[in-house]
């Protein structure tokens, strides 16, 4: 699968998760429930970035701006885990361990470790969110791994 379809693909399942969230929960009272139809889409994507292209260029340079902000608010150790997030995908060969569920539950549990202290979420739906990206991205793919 291309860029293309894979944001395709991410842009449909975390429309349907937000219809769903809105429609079977109250947790829409809050605002702040809209990152986790944003973490279906960020996880939808994320698993490429253990190549080289243009996608992966610009989470890197959100990343960066993103450590950069939490360095700027003292918030050392979430900035820490970010710089781990943008580059352990970059660790593996691509299609290697990086597209498998045990290292969407490894990403996710950094990502949890990132926004706990600026948004206030829940774990659970934070780990559901990034394992429903990611098997959106691996469905595309045609590549599921346990």
């Amino acid at each position: 699968m291309n860029y293309k379809s894979h944001m395709i693909g991410g842009i449909i399942t975390s429309t349907i998760s937000l219809i769903l969230i809105y429609l079977f929960t109250d947790m829409m009272t809050n605002r702040t429930e809209l990152i986790y139809p944003i973490t279906v889409f960020i996880f939808s994507l994320y698993p490429d970035l253990d190549t080289a292209s243009k996608p992966s260029r610009h989470y890197y340079i959100i990343g960066i701006l993103l450590f950069i902000y939490l360095v700027h608010i003292y918030m050392i150790f979430s900035s820490f885990l970010v710089i781990l997030f943008i580059t352990l995908p970059k660790m593996f060969p691509h299609r290697g361990f990086v597209h498998t569920i045990r290292f969407s539950i490894i990403s996710g549990a950094i990502y949890y470790g990132i926004i706990y202290n600026i948004i206030d979420v829940e774990f659970k739906y934070i780990m559901a969110s990034v394992v429903i990206g990611y098997l959106t991205h691996l469905t595309l793919d045609k590549h599921i791994k346990l």
